[in-house]
């Protein structure tokens, strides 16, 4: 079985190098801008002067990295959590409470529940017809139990962003054997990465679910490495943790289970397989037995909701481009609430055939489909923001900001365009590094084949899913390791050359 893993791996290393080639080529030409008020249009840029920005970015990574290169990561490391926890008190002393949209109707649930009022699970509710935020709404409940000001929720978002960037840190450590000089490249960038600070403002599944999601790459890796049965049972813990959290991170813990099946393959390691098991049944069961908690806990009976395909009909919809193609508008929730009258299933048949209808009216125009699914992946992989900071205040629910910083953040004045340059900058670097790592750090590939799998499984999910730039902020991330080292070979061949 070892020819089939070998095989395996180049396929999917060619594909996921199409795929990266792909996002960064398109970001070094056009970038997206999402509207910062509730209509959410995204709008399009040819920018090619970007790549000018990203070679100063570079510049400044390197400066950086020499200016701190005396310091231990730890120190490095607590100096920008420091950093971090200065920003977020001036953030949180400046900004009125501002949770919203979904987040809001999760928040709401988690309070009504807790009060003994199960409105929201009945017919007509938030959750009867998105049963899917239970896990989340659990989440809020857990922290209303801790502090009743909901401010709680920016507070442990920021102790989450802390612990991704930790975890992205040691992943590197694993993977480069402990470079020294690549850990500290992956600190700098990943405190750098603003749209995940921004995301501070946002109670909602995306900071904790990827929290857990990138802690339990870390310890599958572990795992992999050392073959202890706690590594596995963590990991295990928290995938299912990420995926009860946001649906969306399914995709890392099927990353996951290729990983270990690829292992199995290789090393005929059963215990790799018996994971891989234990992890897709669990993510793929969180969702029934937080149902039957609640049933049993309300005695109100947990709805099936508005099923999936239903968002792969809206996101393949031609002709949904009211926002950006494939954005959400509101398709699904007629589909279920009014043309199927709370009827899953009926929902489903009716979805069904609307992606069959989709899928005609994509191969009958070739162009037009080439078009909406060009500028539906421009939307989501070239916004430099990742929707962090429109997540926040937005201007039009009129929330209070005493800040002049935050006002011109918040609504996208001139602190948001210099931002939107620096973040752009920094996330054509991680791209363009990340890509040469790919092509040519072959001794590494397989350490970080995990990261780079999650990236592509992000493509290919949110080319059908419905649209959104704040969901790919994660896949991103990831390639964070990547990019740091090539960056370190490249400071070592201008240090050899100027000795």
């Amino acid at each position: 079985m070892k020819w089939l893993e070998e095989i395996s791996r180049k396929i999917m290393h060619y594909i996921i190098v199409i795929a990266i080639t792909t996002i960064m080529v398109l970001n070094c030409v056009f970038t997206a801008r999402v509207a910062y008020d509730e209509s959410e249009k995204v709008s399009y840029f040819v920018q090619p002067q970007s790549i000018i920005f990203a070679v100063v970015m570079g510049i400044i990574i390197c400066s950086m990295f020499y200016g701190l290169k005396k310091f231990s990561e730890k120190t490095i490391f607590v100096a920008f959590t420091i950093m971090y926890i200065a920003i977020m008190i001036y953030m949180v002393l400046n900004i009125k409470v501002c949770i919203r949209a979904d987040a809001k109707y999760v928040l709401d649930a988690a309070k009504q529940i807790s009060n003994g009022n199960y409105a929201s699970l009945k017919k007509g509710g938030y959750l009867y017809i998105y049963p899917n935020q239970l896990g989340l709404v659990s989440y809020d409940r857990i922290l209303l139990k801790i502090c009743k000001n909901e401010k709680i929720m920016y507070i442990i978002n920021l102790f989450e962003i802390i612990l991704i960037n930790w975890f992205g840190y040691r992943i590197s450590n694993l993977i480069f054997k402990c470079n020294v000089s690549v850990n500290k490249i992956v600190i700098i960038l990943e405190f750098l990465f603003l749209p995940q600070l921004f995301f501070i403002m946002f109670a909602y599944g995306l900071i904790p679910g990827f929290c857990a999601m990138i802690a339990a790459f870390y310890f599958v890796l572990k795992f992999i490495e050392h073959r202890k049965i706690s590594m596995a049972i963590i990991s295990a813990v928290l995938c299912v943790i990420a995926a009860v959290l946001k649906m969306n991170f399914l995709i890392g813990a099927i990353a996951v289970f290729i990983i270990l099946f690829l292992d199995f393959m290789k090393n005929k390691e059963y215990r790799s397989l018996a994971l891989a098991i234990v992890i897709i049944m669990g993510t793929l069961m969180s969702g029934k037995v937080i149902g039957a908690i609640y049933e049993f806990e309300t005695g109100v009976e947990k709805n099936n909701g508005i099923p999936s395909t239903a968002w792969i009909a809206m996101g393949t919809d031609l002709e949904n481009t009211e926002k950006a193609p494939g954005w959400y508008d509101i398709s699904n929730y007629a589909t279920y609430t009014l043309d199927a009258n709370y009827d899953s299933e009926k929902a489903g048949e009716i979805s069904q055939k609307k992606i069959k209808d989709n899928l005609k009216k994509s191969i009958e125009n070739p162009g037009r489909t080439i078009k909406f699914y060009g500028k539906k992946i421009v939307s989501m992989w070239c916004e430099p923001m990742f929707q962090s900071v429109w997540s926040g205040p937005c201007i039009d629910t009129k929330d209070y900001v005493q800040s002049t910083i935050l006002n011109s953040l918040y609504s996208g004045k001139n602190v948001e365009k210099v931002c939107s340059i620096f973040i752009k900058a920094l996330v054509l670097n991680i791209l363009i590094f990340s890509c040469i790592f790919r092509w040519r750090s072959s001794q590494y590939r397989e350490k970080s084949d995990l990261l780079y799998l999650f990236f592509l499984g992000g493509i290919i999910f949110h080319i059908f899913w419905e649209g959104k730039s704040q969901y790919t902020y994660p896949y991103v991330f990831v390639l964070i390791p990547g990019c740091a080292y090539e960056f370190e070979k490249i400071l070592m061949r201008f240090k050899k050359c100027y000795k």
